[in-house]
């Protein structure tokens, strides 16, 4: 798996290192030891505030799904993103347990394109965006569903992207219109807040 997904950082198709959805991929991604390993919260803690609309891009099982519902409160709205239908299904079933299903509006994205209306608060890719090939297209899509000031975090696994890659995923951004605002620290990751 790791030599597929190393070749897809260096260009190859999405197909080539796309996370598919199994139990075992489930797990793997959401399981109470990868969140203490990651903390996904202490960077959301100063982002996220009850009310907003925030997407979840890229969603896969529902981990930061669940913690963003939270965080929303009774008054927002988490929009769910992923271009697996398995994935959504898992994603909604854990997150009816957890009895946030009501704050969460599921959606299975086309390929190549968002495909969701805005204006949003907060969009988050969680170690999702080196698995889309066309990263140009979605930061544009991105940057036209966020409100005026809306902001766009970025984290991804500092295993399987290069700090050249990830260097031109800001380049990217910056070109779509984003500004950087920060460089906020992750475990395990690198990450940018970018501010539309």
């Amino acid at each position: 798996m790791v030599p597929a997904q190393q070749q897809g950082v260096r260009g190859m198709p999405a197909e080539a290192h796309l996370c598919r959805y199994s139990p075992l991929t489930a797990f793997l991604l959401d399981n109470p030891v990868r969140m203490a390993l990651l903390r996904p919260g202490a960077v959301l803690s100063g982002l996220v505030r009850p009310g907003m609309t925030v997407v979840d891009l890229g969603c896969g099982p529902g981990a930061v799904t669940r913690l963003l519902a939270r965080m929303v409160g009774d008054a927002g709205r988490v929009i769910a993103v992923d271009i697996q239908e398995e994935m959504l299904a898992c994603a909604r079933r854990r997150c009816e347990r957890a009895g946030y299903g009501s704050r969460v509006t599921w959606h299975r994205n086309p390929p190549g394109s968002l495909g969701i209306a805005g204006p949003v608060d907060v969009v988050l890719s969680f170690h999702m965006l080196h698995e889309v090939p066309d990263q140009a297209r979605l930061l544009g899509d991105v940057h036209a569903v966020l409100r005026p000031q809306g902001r766009y975090l970025v984290v991804e696994p500092a295993l399987h992207v290069p700090p050249a890659a990830f260097k031109r995923t800001i380049g990217t951004a910056v070109r779509a219109g984003f500004t950087v605002e920060d460089r906020p620290r992750i475990p395990l990751g690198r990450a940018v807040l970018l501010a539309k």
